[in-house]
């Protein structure tokens, strides 16, 4: 089967039959989500696809096979991860042909595919899983294959970084004999001086080079070691535990950037790629490797369909982002299980470092949050649930809105809008919400996203998907513009405002110099009382109703959020964008004055201190009059007798509330004109009909007496007596329980 790559421009068979059992199963998925590209299973020789059983380390092959094989892998890196890579594992031979075969999954796929593109690359992945293996693989390939390459590694140590140069020699002495094309043993002697072969440098007889660095001391030496480092390739390993990170990042780049451009030129592979586990916010190394994961763009399986152009003009056009892909999959979407990582944090006795290590967990050791942690550990595992479901819209192009859910109701949703001046520091944050159940849907947010730019996302987010909403603003120095410029475009109509009463300066000659103004306000504000009364929400929101902030994007800044001078804020190294976006419209339905009419309520369950059960007597009212209405059925006694020993619900403080604020909503409603046209279930229960409320009165007195004289129960409860009353007094009997 043949197939034709977009993005490379090449035409390749498909190896169906590639003894590479995890290759295939990629296909399966991949296929599965829709995805047609599968270039990790591509031969250009037809002659080495499996089924003509050439096998790369079988001792009798030719020398034209040998050759055959040699070629392949340096052409196409696929054939070579696939069929000839091998991973050393403790207890397995290093030899030729010993290990294991390389197992492809989600997260190592995607960061070899973006390597091949020289496209720069951020992976995250759970420990165990290859990630790693991912970057030596690709390390290997381009040191036996790429005359005159140069690989510059870092890592948090310089015994860690040695480490991985180990791994990369073990795996190339793995390969077969042809493929060891510097193995001292092998080549002529007058060969052997352009090799070096030490514990920082590695350096083969086609002058292709990777040498080992580590973190340094200080900050000065950080810059000192990095600079004057030419290299078309860098791995960063454990970025996020390398001191002095981002000075020598910033002195490695000049560099990079010169010889990527003469990569480039040549043809030869470039990149930066980082592999890290996530780190502490509250080093500084570990807050530049945050931020630099949030400055880079998401990756979607749904990209190696894309054209060549369009994956290019979305990395390195997008306004707010760095160029960088970045590649993240929690141990459920490589295949593993719960089962898996408890068995793993159980081993590891350290919740908080099994967290990190497993559920990729960024951690804050400040020790400062106003939360209970058990109350953000249900938040979290709402939200890696939500994740799993999550999808991206594009929006204008370039701009990811996640969207969770839809609403196709009647009433308008809201929209809430944090802006920030886009300077890289704070983030502009959107947040779309249910009216019905003040659920979030869908969420935005950009720490680089120019003003003009996002004055567009926002009229194509209310004019294309969200016509029917209310939006609001936080109108502070940099949102009040942007509202005056939305209020002369189609959005205008949908800005949230309310009139208010303002004292007006009317300048020294005038008699009266302040005047009382009614004034229209748009937005909402947020200052020292409505912060705080946000926060409040957000605590009770925290603790009662974890559902409503069970959000990837509100659970990455409410975990960090620290109680600094008496009040919530977010850390030094985080974000509150979300959050706040979030919140202001909560603001607005709990506090504002400009929803009237809108149907829209703050129905966010905030707890009740009375905690005790009451017996739900009226839906066992209605279960006993349809069963005595039923008498003529013969089985009506006995399916009464057979209820009446069956468990009946009951009511908390807190549900029971719940049903009053549905039916105060409900007539509130009805109170501003909105039409209700269908009713709940409950409601429907308790509607009971005029003409009835005297029978089940009747019936309910004589559930409570009954068996009390040892008469007979469904004598009574048909023919219930009567006391505190004479019946020949002209009275009826139910003129006792008159409603």
């Amino acid at each position: 089967m043949k197939q034709y790559n977009y993005q490379t421009a090449e035409t390749y068979y498909l190896d169906l039959d590639t003894k590479n059992v995890s290759a295939l199963k990629m296909a399966v998925l991949l296929d599965s989500l829709g995805v047609s590209n599968f270039f990790f299973l591509a031969v250009n020789n037809k002659k080495l696809l499996t089924k003509n059983g050439i096998d790369p380390y079988d001792p009798d092959l030719s020398r034209e096979e040998q050759y055959m094989v040699f070629r392949e892998c340096a052409e196409n890196r696929w054939y070579f991860f696939r069929e000839v890579f091998r991973v050393s594992e403790a207890g397995a031979s290093t030899e030729v042909g010993g290990g294991t075969q390389f197992q492809f999954n989600r997260g190592n796929l995607a960061y070899l595919w973006a390597n091949s593109l020289n496209l720069s690359t951020y992976l995250i992945m759970p420990r165990q899983t290859g990630k790693t293996w991912a970057a030596i693989a690709d390390c290997t390939w381009n040191h036996q294959f790429i005359r005159g390459s140069n690989i510059l590694h870092f890592n948090k140590n310089q015994s860690d970084a040695n480490m991985n140069l180990r791994r990369v020699r073990d795996a190339i002495q793995m390969l077969p004999l042809y493929m060891q094309h510097s193995n001292p043993d092998l080549i002529d002697p007058s060969e052997k001086r352009r090799i070096k072969n030490n514990e920082k440098t590695i350096r083969n007889t086609i002058n292709a080079t990777i040498e080992a660095m580590s973190s340094a001391g200080n900050e000065a030496k950080a810059d000192s070691m990095a600079r004057g480092k030419t290299a078309a390739k860098i791995w960063w390993d454990e970025i996020a535990f390398i001191f002095f990170n981002e000075a020598m990042y910033g002195a490695s780049t000049p560099a990079y950037e010169k010889a990527r451009e003469i990569a480039e030129k040549n043809g030869i592979p470039y990149g930066i790629s980082i592999t890290t586990t996530p780190g502490d916010l509250a080093t500084p190394h570990g807050e530049f490797a945050h931020r630099m994961m949030e400055s880079a763009i998401p990756f979607q399986e749904e990209m190696y369909d894309w054209k060549r152009k369009k994956l290019y003009d979305i990395i390195y056009n997008t306004p707010d982002k760095t160029g960088f892909i970045f590649i993240q999959f929690s141990h459920l979407q490589l295949g593993e299980t719960d089962d898996w990582y408890l068995e793993r944090a159980k081993k590891m006795a350290n919740p908080i470092k099994a967290r990190r290590e497993y559920l990729l967990e960024w951690i804050n050791s400040n020790g400062n949050s106003p939360f209970d942690p058990d109350d953000i550990e249900v938040i979290g595992d709402l939200a890696g649930q939500r994740k799993l479901g999550v999808e991206i819209l594009k929006i204008n192009k370039y701009f990811n809105l996640m969207v969770y859910s839809e609403y196709h109701g009647k009433k308008p949703v809201l929209i809430g809008v944090d802006v920030s001046g886009g300077l890289g520091r704070d983030s502009s944050a959107i947040t779309v919400i249910n009216p019905e159940n003040l659920l979030p849907m869908a969420f935005f947010r950009s720490n680089m996203i120019p003003s003009d730019q996002l004055k567009k996302l926002i009229v194509t987010l209310v004019t294309k998907r969200y016509p029917n909403c209310v939006l609001t603003i936080e109108n502070n120095s940099v949102g009040t513009p942007l509202i005056n410029e939305l209020r002369d475009t189609p959005v205008g109509r949908v800005l949230y405002r309310e009139r208010k009463k303002k004292e007006i300066d009317q300048g020294p000659n005038n008699a009266t110099k302040k005047r009382v103004r009614d004034v229209v306000e748009y937005g909402h504000n947020t200052n020292t009382t409505s912060r705080a009364q946000m926060m409040e929400m957000l605590e009770s929101i925290v603790h009662n109703s974890p559902t409503h902030v069970g959000f990837p994007e509100l659970y990455d800044e409410i975990r960090y959020m620290e109680l600094r001078h008496g009040r919530i804020d977010h850390s030094s190294s985080t974000h509150d964008d979300c959050t706040m976006s979030y919140l202001g419209a909560l603001w607005v339905v709990r506090y504002g004055k400009g929803l009237k009419g809108k149907g829209i309520y703050y129905n966010i369950n905030e707890g009740d201190d009375d905690s005790s059960s009451l017996y739900d007597y009226t839906s066992t009212l209605n279960a006993a009059k349809r069963l005595v209405l039923d008498r003529d059925n013969a089985r009506g006694e006995d399916e009464l007798v057979a209820w009446m020993r069956s468990e009946h619900p009951v009511y908390d403080a807190g549900s029971l509330g719940e049903r009053e604020r549905a039916e105060m909503y409900k007539a509130m409603d009805r109170a501003d004109g909105i039409d209700i046209e269908e009713e709940s279930a409950l409601a429907a229960i308790d509607a009971i009909p005029e003409d009835t409320q005297r029978l089940l009165l009747r019936n309910y007195y004589a559930m409570i007496n009954g068996g009390s004289d040892g008469d007979d129960f469904m004598d009574q409860l048909m023919q219930p007596s009567w006391s505190g009353q004479n019946n020949n007094s002209g009275g009826s009997i139910y003129d006792a329980y008159s409603w």
